[in-house]
């Protein structure tokens, strides 16, 4: 057992035992499934592209005013890497009161969504590792936030607080792969027309740790009017599908050898507008 699963286990038992033991937490409850999701290929080599085995843990602790609810899952591919990965895929506490909601931890936040579509469900980064097979609850990946939501009569104002910043997630390896291109054409000589195939070579994204002062913020103001829910959006989030920016590369003679790209996450202002 790795370390990873022994921390889980840990602060699982941990939640357990608080729960068993204070007046806070008043009904315990655990919920889960097991689940298999296979694709195999009809034409040659007729393998099997996918053999995913997941086990989902979800606890849930009841009190007055409160509520936890963790989600854990344990998974494993024989046809991919064929190792157990754990993944916690969230894990928040819920305070209530008659004017104000406080949710704190890992969580999703879904503004707004249609049928096979996410318009301003853009709050949660998405994992595209296995494009659109996967459920949207598992395609959305949670993020750790504060999530307030305030109200007043039929109208409440929703504010999120994001310092945990995370890449939409895209596999580059294996049957799943997004090809992305390897070369880029330069003309260098204009008046002869003379153009140049030149390697590209894609640097590591690096991701920012964890800041209040760098944090993502949003709010989301809600009321009923003429018969109709309606919901204003702002978001001051970063792009979460990387921006590239390119480099020549040149050799000892000054001439073009490759490009490097460099991948960014530029903050955008996105405003939205849902109604039903």
């Amino acid at each position: 057992m790795n370390r990873r699963i022994k921390g889980i286990s840990i602060v699982f038992v941990l939640i357990f035992s608080f729960s068993v033991y204070t007046d806070i937490f008043a009904q315990v409850e655990f919920h889960g499934f097991v689940r298999n999701h296979s694709v195999f290929r009809i034409d040659k080599p007729n393998d099997a592209m996918l053999l995913r085995n997941r086990l989902r843990l979800n606890p849930e602790l009841y009190g007055d005013n409160i509520y936890g609810f963790a989600s854990l899952d344990i998974l494993n591919d024989p046809a991919g890497e064929n190792k157990t990965l754990t993944d916690l895929r969230e894990a928040y506490l819920d305070i209530y009161s008659s004017f104000v909601d406080l949710r704190i931890g890992k969580q999703q936040v879904v503004w707004g969504k249609a049928d096979g579509y996410f318009i301003n469900d853009i709050v949660n980064p998405l994992d595209l590792s296995y494009f659109l097979l996967q459920d949207f609850d598992d395609i959305r990946m949670a993020t750790t936030m504060i999530n307030t939501k305030i109200h007043i009569g039929n109208q409440s104002l929703e504010v999120l607080m994001i310092p945990e910043f995370k890449p939409m997630k895209i596999n580059y390896k294996g049957y799943w792969a997004f090809q992305r291109p390897d070369s880029i054409d330069l003309l260098v000589y204009p008046i002869n027309s003379v153009v140049i195939s030149l390697p590209m070579y894609y640097q590591p994204d690096e991701i920012a740790k964890k800041s209040l002062r760098k944090a993502e913020y949003g709010f989301k103001f809600n009321t009923f009017l003429l018969g109709t829910d309606l919901s204003l959006i702002f978001l001051k989030i970063r792009e979460d599908k990387a921006v590239f920016f390119k480099q020549i590369v040149t050799d000892d003679n000054g001439l073009p050898s490759g490009v490097n790209l460099f991948p960014s996450h530029p903050w955008i202002d996105f405003y939205g507008l849902n109604f039903s």
